[in-house]
Parts: C-alpha cells; sequence; structure tokens
C-alpha cells in the first residue's frame, strides 16, 4: 500500500469509528463517507463493503472480504466486533497506522541526504573523469616528459569512459531496465525485499522500521487476546516484505510446537 492510501485508511478508519459510536446507521455513514471523500482508494472500499452489508455480512466480514484493506486491520476489526468494543479496536489500529507512518517518514528523511549527497558526489566524479581529466591529459602531452603509472592509468581511464559514455550510458539503462522488470516479479520482488536487509548501509534502518513496526503489532494483538502463535499470522502481510514473511510463517510453526516466543523472535536475525 502506498502512501496516500495509507493516510486515506487511517482517516476512513476514524470516521468509522465516529460512525460506530454515533447514532447513524452504518449504511448512512459508509455512504457520507463515500460522497465525502476524493480517494477512489477508499470509495472503492466503502462500495464493497457496502454491498457485503446489503447482503447480510456484519461489518466485520464485509471488510474481511475486501482485498484492498490489510490483514491486521480486518483482524481487529474481527476481534473489536466479537469483543463489542469495535470503536476501540479501530481506534487502536488508527493509532497503529499513523505510528508506522510517522516511523517510515522519519527513516525517509534520514535516507534522504546520504542519498542526496551520493547522487552530488557522482555528478563531481563524473565532471572530474570526463571533463576535468582530459584537459590535463591534453596539457601532460604538450609538456611532454614521465608520467607515473598511477596518473597515467587514470588518464587512461578518463580517455576511456570519456570517448565510450553513450556505450556505457546504454548499457548502463539497458541493466536498470532489466533490474526493474525482475524486480517486479515475484521472485524479484523476494530477492529485492531479502536484499534490503542483507546490504550493509540499509540493512541497520530497514531492520529498525521492521522491528517497530513488528513490535508495535505484536503489542495490540497481544492486548487484544491474540496468543502470540496466531498473532505472526497477522502480522507477516502487514510487514510488506516477502522474505520476511516466509520467515514469519516458518517462526509460527516453532511457536506451535512449544517454542518460547522469545528465542523464537531471537531466532529470525532481522532486528537489531
Amino acid at each position: 500500500m502506498n502512501r496516500k492510501n495509507n493516510k486515506n485508511l487511517i482517516v476512513f478508519i476514524r470516521q468509522l469509528s465516529l460512525i460506530i459510536d454515533s447514532d447513524i446507521s452504518i449504511f448512512e455513514g459508509l455512504e457520507l463517507i463515500a460522497n465525502k471523500t476524493d480517494s477512489e482508494y477508499i470509495k472503492k472500499i466503502v462500495k464493497t463493503t457496502l454491498d457485503n452489508l446489503y447482503e447480510g455480512e456484519t461489518l466485520a466480514q464485509s471488510l474481511e472480504l475486501n482485498e484492498d484493506i490489510p490483514a491486521i486491520v480486518k483482524s481487529m476489526i474481527s476481534i473489536g466486533e466479537e469483543s463489542g468494543d469495535l470503536s476501540f479496536s479501530l481506534n487502536e489500529v488508527a493509532n497503529n497506522l499513523e505510528k508506522d507512518d510517522e516511523t517510515l517518514e522519519k527513516v525517509k528523511q534520514a535516507v534522504t541526504y546520504p542519498v542526496i549527497l551520493t547522487v552530488l558526489m557522482t555528478g563531481v566524479i563524473l565532471l572530474l573523469i570526463l571533463k576535468i581529466l582530459p584537459m590535463f591529459n591534453e596539457i601532460l602531452e604538450s609538456l611532454g616528459g614521465h608520467i607515473p603509472v598511477l596518473t597515467l592509468t587514470i588518464l587512461n581511464i578518463s580517455m576511456f569512459l570519456s570517448s565510450n559514455i553513450w556505450i556505457i550510458l546504454g548499457i548502463i539503462i539497458a541493466l536498470l531496465v532489466g533490474f526493474v522488470i525482475y524486480f517486479r516479479s515475484e521472485k524479484g520482488r523476494y530477492k529485492k525485499d531479502e536484499l534490503k536487509l542483507s546490504l550493509p548501509l540499509l540493512k541497520e534502518i530497514y531492520s529498525s522500521l521492521l522491528a517497530v513496526r513488528f513490535s508495535r503489532n505484536l503489542s495490540m494483538l497481544y492486548k487484544a487476546g491474540i496468543p502470540v502463535n496466531i498473532s505472526f499470522d497477522m502480522i507477516s502481510p502487514s510487514m510488506n516484505n516477502l522474505y520476511v514473511e516466509d520467515l514469519l510463517k516458518d517462526a509460527k510453526q516453532e511457536l506451535d510446537m512449544g517454542e518460547e516466543p522469545d528465542k523464537v523472535i531471537e531466532g529470525l536475525n532481522i532486528f537489531p
């Protein structure tokens, strides 16, 4: 789910909570939300939910059948409906989504500066290689004399890159397109998600984000009275990482076999 849809979902959940606490019928409330929102994502959710409600399903069942709603949200709504405190469950999951969104924003801000710095450094290096060094090469050749091996090697690399820049750019673009196509496939997405937890600079930031997301969701479900092993099943889709989802499925099996939760979590080796 993209960030815009996530924000819209938070608003929708808050509105749904207010409707449940008010005297407005769920049908009128959902139609009101659909009329007020500009989000096609929310309109689709409301339409599907209303269709299911008109067919006699409960609110939790209606939302459960909606593929556009995250699994953990559905689970909390179902728990709230069963416990008779749906409004509380909705607010809990909205709070959780908001905190997750805030954490993600902080991570993006932390990553933005190094990325900009890297791009600028790359630009400066390319400028040196493609423009400045060839000028030095001409000057050194005109002066004559012995050129050190290291300097000569650097100049030769510079001349090669400068002479073949369009071919090199073409290869780079082709590789980038290939990577994009690959990472959009199921196998590629899995590999990309795995790389996020293995690349040196990215690993620390991303694993911290996953740890925060996992702990918040686990805490929320624990407060709702959900057993830890079942919580793992509910949490895994919310991690937005296919590799981690597989690890959590394996961890859930270990919990089912009686392993201690702390040992199982430690054995995941994905958190700081």
